[in-house]
């Protein structure tokens, strides 16, 4: 026996023919859009923007979200339309309502860059949709304006959060930045092994300064079974890409043998590359070692160089160096003014070897007129700070001195020494 369908009342039917035919128009639409931006991206990548814009215009003013993210990046960037912010903010802010994940983080990185208590606000409203989508650098950025302080959102639990979020995802930054966390205990309890599980994942994946703070943590043993050969190796792998820490670490370690077999060619090679980044320690430490002449070729002209690069940043002990070179004439015109100018810039800042050299330059009348009561002034300093030979040479000013004069130079160091407590 046959069963008879049911009839379907006229209103249920015209209903269900009606979303038949939105859903019909829908797909037909998604395929026209999706081609068009097919196309669209095809000309932008080949550099005719006139043509991606014609293709995606119309799309975007027809409501397809990715269209519409993808004008306003053209208006942002200003290719085949004038630069405009404000319209791709708009078709940004289009996109976004419907749920285009990009575009929502677009306009939480927009906001947040602004920086005004409003806009921290916005972008983490846009950051959130984004981030509950599953966009890692969203998670990112969300967890670091939660981690921000001062910030009208402060909030370390939600940075801790946002941040596991986005390293569960293999965010290289955020792995390294939630290995911060833990080690600081921001957000979280404490525990250098954790911070070191985040900084080797971070490591891996390339980034120069979690390849550090995994070699520092592998050099002293802390979170981790202290290993300084494997310390070595991402010390290096760091210090390959330019990071200036590892540099300076890896020549201190190859120059003291520190856990390691002593190299000072491999010492000199890593100074040499943190001397060309700017740090003076090391610009100075290359001086030494033209000057030397036992490592690399002896080379006045290079000590000069590097020692001008580190006094000019104020590394005292470079500044002594050099002013001990015109003060002699060594390799250069003797120059005692300028001499006697270094000198007091080193001694200014309580270097007492300068402070003696100092009292030296006032006790012969080198580069200065000589002045007995300022020797002796800066004699007493750097003998206070320890230097035999100024004690010695505070002794025989002495024997030189009105009662008058000795009153007048401690008076003198006093001040000194008062004016920089």
């Amino acid at each position: 026996m046959m069963i008879a369908a049911k009839k379907v009342p006229p209103k249920f039917m015209k209903k269900f023919l009606f979303q038949l035919s939105c859903a019909i128009g829908f797909a037909c639409l998604s395929a026209s859009a999706w081609s068009g931006i097919k196309e669209a991206r095809t000309a932008y990548a080949q550099g005719d923007f006139a043509s991606a814009l014609t293709q995606i215009k119309p799309l975007a003013e027809g409501g397809d979200a990715e269209s519409q993210f993808f004008l306003g990046e053209l208006y942002e960037k200003g290719v085949g339309v004038v630069q405009d912010n404000k319209q791709a903010m708009v078709w940004y802010t289009k996109a976004a309502d419907k749920g285009n994940v990009d575009a929502q983080f677009k306009l939480g990185s927009r906001y947040s860059a602004r920086g005004t208590s409003t806009d921290i606000k916005a972008a983490v409203l846009w950051l959130r949709k984004a981030s509950l989508q599953g966009h890692a650098d969203a998670q990112f950025e969300l967890a670091k304006l939660y981690s921000a302080n001062p910030s009208p959102v402060h909030d370390d639990s939600a940075a801790v959060l946002w941040m596991r979020k986005a390293a569960e995802r293999q965010h290289g930054q955020a792995e390294l930045e939630l290995g911060k966390f833990y080690a600081s205990g921001k957000g979280v309890s404490k525990d250098s092994r954790l911070a070191t599980i985040w900084y080797r994942k971070a490591a891996e994946s390339g980034l120069s300064e979690a390849q550090f703070l995994l070699a520092s943590a592998l050099e002293t043993g802390s979170g981790i079974t202290q290993n300084i050969p494997v310390a070595v190796e991402w010390y290096v792998r760091a210090g390959n890409q330019g990071d200036l820490k590892s540099q300076i670490r890896l020549a201190k370690l190859f120059s003291t043998g520190q856990g390691i077999s002593k190299d000072e060619s491999q010492a000199a090679g890593w100074y040499m590359k943190a001397a060309e980044q700017g740090d003076a320690e090391s610009q100075f430490q290359i001086a030494n070692l033209y000057d030397k002449g036992e490592v690399v070729p002896r080379n006045f002209a290079a000590t000069l160089n590097w020692l001008k690069k580190a006094a000019e940043q104020g590394h005292l002990a470079a500044t002594c160096n050099l002013a001990s070179i015109y003060a002699k004439g060594r390799g250069v015109i003797a120059d005692p003014p300028a001499a006697v100018s270094l000198y007091r810039k080193a001694a200014d800042q309580g270097y007492p070897e300068a402070q003696y050299n100092l009292g030296w330059m006032y006790a012969n009348g080198l580069g200065i007129s000589t002045d007995i009561v300022q020797a002796h002034m800066w004699f007493n300093l750097a003998a206070t700070a320890g230097d035999k030979d100024a004690l010695k040479n505070r002794q025989l000013a002495e024997t030189m001195m009105s009662r008058a004069q000795l009153e007048t130079a401690q008076a003198l160091a006093r001040d000194w020494l008062a004016k920089r407590r």
